[in-house]
């Protein structure tokens, strides 16, 4: 048992699920086929990889566990969307024609597909065969955030596990004890983090990101100061430029306009989160009524809600540098 848990070390907050596979393995109750469900950041991959090396280690766990994360063990097969998908052609010859072969030196031979949702209806038709007559040493594990793309089919002839975000005092206890942040820090990280401990870390890593969000704070200052619109349209094309990291200063810039909200209401440091940015706190809610942060606020909830469907993104990134600029 405890060798089993050494290989699940550092995972966190997913004790329910690391108990089940555990005691799959333990019970020789291993399943052809695992779904690994949840958003981004909740530590699926992880798991996968810690349940592979679980399950291949047997006798030599230092010796595979340095093969499996340089993904080269014989055992083990990685597919990986080629271009926006996976396509039939790697189901067909990554696992369909390597799945007979017995495996090389373990007692089961495992494939992760990631980013299972990628997969069309004809790879996963073709894949579905495979479940239904897997060899006995044959295991898949499919890893998605978008369980709702895979076929009825295919998740009810799996075991699947639903990764659930971290709780925000678990990321904030993992932030302190393991990256030595203070408390208000890691607290603040924790609310920015989403569940995410692998984002956490990112946010917690060096002094850059911090400059960069302090940046923008000058940006949309001198657009409220200023009124000048072309200040507006640089800005939103600096927020189009950062698209792939646009979730993270759109989850920051929420709580920056919290913090202003409780500051003009209570006018108090105890429940803000930025507290080491008092002044330009002040400087913002000096500027700002009420009204124009509560639409703000509003604003990014679209915009976070229509980010995941590329709707209008540009747009609502205008509509609400406009609306820090009224009067």
């Amino acid at each position: 048992m405890k060798r089993y848990n050494n290989c699940f070390h550092g995972i966190i907050g997913q004790e329910r699920i690391v108990e089940g596979l555990t005691q799959a393995i333990i019970n020789n109750s291993i399943f052809h086929s695992y779904i690994f469900s949840g958003p981004k950041g909740s530590q699926r991959t992880r798991m996968a990889y810690s349940f592979a090396r679980a399950l291949l280690s047997k006798d030599k766990p230092s010796y595979n566990d340095y093969r499996i994360d340089d993904n080269n063990h014989p055992d083990l097969i990685n597919i990986f969307p080629q271009g926006a998908s996976i396509k039939i052609k790697q189901i067909r010859e990554d696992i369909i024609g390597d799945i007979l072969i017995k495996p090389f030196e373990s007692n089961y031979k495992i494939y992760i597909i990631h980013d299972a949702h990628t997969m069309g209806v004809p790879a996963q038709n073709t894949l579905l065969k495979t479940l239904e007559e897997a060899p006995s040493y044959g295991v898949i594990i499919l890893i998605t955030d978008n369980l709702s793309a895979l076929l009825p089919t295919i998740i009810s002839r799996s075991q699947n596990y639903k990764f659930q975000p971290l709780k925000e005092e678990v990321i904030e206890n993992y932030l302190q004890r393991h990256q030595g942040l203070e408390l208000s820090k890691a607290r603040e990280i924790s609310l920015m983090a989403n569940g995410s401990i692998e984002r956490a870390i990112q946010l917690s890593q060096g002094e850059d990101i911090r400059q960069e969000r302090q940046d923008l704070l000058e940006k949309l200052l001198r657009i409220i100061k200023d009124k000048d619109i072309v200040s507006v349209f640089s800005t939103g094309e600096y927020l189009m430029e950062q698209r792939d990291r646009l979730e993270e200063l759109l989850d920051f810039l929420m709580l920056w306009f919290r913090d202003i909200s409780v500051y003009k209401e209570l006018g108090d440091n105890k429940w803000i989160i930025h507290k080491e940015d008092k002044k330009l706190l002040e400087e913002f809610s000096y500027y700002l009524s009420d009204k124009q942060i509560n639409d703000i606020i509003n604003d990014i909830s679209i915009m976070k809600s229509n980010r995941r469907f590329n709707i209008n993104l540009q747009l609502n990134i205008e509509t609400m540098l406009l609306r820090i600029q009224e009067e």
